[in-house]
């Protein structure tokens, strides 16, 4: 454990955490505004630590996450966790995350002002998204939102600036509990998208659920979408799987957000042969 203020006002560069500490107190690396590194070995150790707050990751201040000795940009979380903890990764500049589908949820802060991160997968092993989870995300510009999903707590998405589309594949979005209903898209931008499963459009347009303001009101527009229409023409025909294969070959994001035709959390030839399947099955 790392107990309250420990750290606060220090003026270090660098630290290392152990694998060892589970826990980190209340405003232990508080205005420790030179640092800049976190060095960690272990990351399942780490989304398991519990901290108490937004000054107990010194993730908040150094931004710039090391394991191993090696600086991440494009976080890969381990098949080891099944819950990413709250504020883990508060203020990491990483940008992109894979979200294996051992996880379950997604706490408190998780991914908050990671400024860097362009769009997240989340795989349909998960059942709820903590408060501010991805808020302050400024970059991210698509989201996948699997059926799986039961909770979506308040301010989950806020201040997504630059947020153009969300995919959702939840079939009945007024059985979710939402806390704080209506907030949880706040500052998104007005021209965004929500593309819903064929067949969900009315019930994403309803101004209240059990008495709580909507909060996919938020988007501007909203589409249905085919599963496994990856360029979203209205279609699921074999120019889907020359785009997806382009992306995999190329890493062509274009149409990241509905790539994920399996809903594992990561785009494989297994969402290709997925779109081949539907093909064959026409």
């Amino acid at each position: 454990e790392i107990g309250q203020l420990v750290f606060s006002r220090c003026c270090f560069t660098s630290i290392t955490i152990p694998k060892s500490v589970t826990h980190i107190g209340l405003w232990a690396f508080d205005a420790c505004n030179d640092l800049t590194q976190v060095n960690i070995t272990d990351l399942t150790a780490w989304c398991n630590i519990d901290f108490e707050g937004s000054n107990s990751n010194p993730l908040a201040k150094a931004n710039n996450l090391f394991v191993n000795g090696n600086k991440v940009t494009n976080l890969v979380i381990p098949n080891s966790v099944t819950t990413i903890n709250n504020y883990a990764f508060n203020g990491c500049s990483m940008n992109s995350v894979t979200i294996p589908s051992t996880v379950t949820s997604i706490g408190d802060n998780a991914f908050r002002n990671c400024s860097q991160l362009s769009s997240v997968l989340i795989p349909n092993s998960v059942t709820s998204i903590g408060s501010y989870a991805f808020s302050g995300c400024t970059c991210m510009t698509s989201v996948t939102i699997p059926n799986s999903i039961t909770q979506i707590e308040g301010i989950a998405f806020s201040n997504c600036s630059s947020l153009s589309s969300v995919v959702t594949k939840i079939e009945t979005p007024e059985n979710v509990h939402y806390a704080n209903a209506s907030s949880q898209f706040n500052g998104i931008p007005e021209a965004s998208t929500l593309y819903v499963p064929v067949g969900t459009i009315d019930k994403y347009q309803l101004d209240k659920y059990n008495g709580k303001t909507n909060p996919w009101l938020a988007f501007g527009e909203v589409c249905e979408v085919v599963d496994g229409d990856v360029n979203l023409d209205g279609a699921v025909t074999s120019t889907d799987v020359t785009v997806l294969y382009n992306y995999l070959l190329n890493g062509d994001t274009g149409h990241i957000a509905t790539s994920d035709i399996d809903g594992d959390g990561t785009i494989t030839a297994a969402d290709i042969t997925a779109i081949y399947n539907m093909l064959l099955g026409q």
